[in-house]
């Protein structure tokens, strides 16, 4: 029988030799403000419903006030720049040993495999707390966003046709899933 899993704190920091994962915090407030802003110039459908510094404060706020939470979120950075974008743990469930993860990249970054790598990050640090599945949903038209899944070894579950509304119009998601360790997986298979 499989328990629930205990909540621990996921890790302040998680790098590799091209990035580093940091926990958000109010003091990156700024700085992501500024990176997201100079990214709107380009696609204006990103971070929907924050519209000043103040609202990105108040949703930093809520993400940090336990760890863990409902949602984790890590500045992505690499070694010239301070913060390039945003990976984010969330839908959280502790009883199923399942969560989902969302990025967003500046564009002019976008690319280089900087979200890829962060993924893989986050998938060691989720695993080592003993979750087994990773859930990624993109938006149709969101190739970029699609092909990182795929590269990254997600499997493509299914399209929810029309499932939701952006800019005003319907789109469709595309569910995208990993089970991080197949062997569990099997060998409860194989004792049903």
């Amino acid at each position: 029988m499989i328990e629930p899993l205990i909540r621990k704190p996921f890790s302040m920091l998680l790098f590799n030799d091209r990035i580093t994962l940091e926990l958000v915090s109010l003091d990156k407030t700024n700085q992501l403000w500024d990176i997201i802003n100079e990214d709107r110039k380009k696609r204006s459908s990103i971070w929907p419903g924050l519209n000043t510094v103040d609202d990105l404060s108040e949703y930093i706020k809520d993400v940090i006030k336990a760890n863990p939470a409902q949602e984790v979120v890590y500045c992505i950075s690499t070694e010239k720049n301070k913060c390039i974008g945003t990976i984010h743990l969330h839908t959280l469930n502790y009883a199923d040993h399942k969560l989902e993860i969302g990025y967003w990249i500046a564009q002019k970054h976008e690319g280089f495999g900087f979200v890829h790598d962060s993924i893989k990050l986050v998938e060691n640090e989720v695993k080592d707390l003993g979750f087994h599945r990773i859930e990624i949903k993109c938006l149709d038209q969101n190739r970029r966003s699609i092909h990182v899944a795929e590269r990254a070894g997600y499997v493509l579950e299914g399209i929810g046709a029309d499932d939701c509304v952006r800019d005003g119009i319907f789109q469709s998601t595309y569910h995208f899933a990993k089970i991080l360790d197949k062997n569990k997986t099997q060998n409860q298979l194989l004792n049903l």
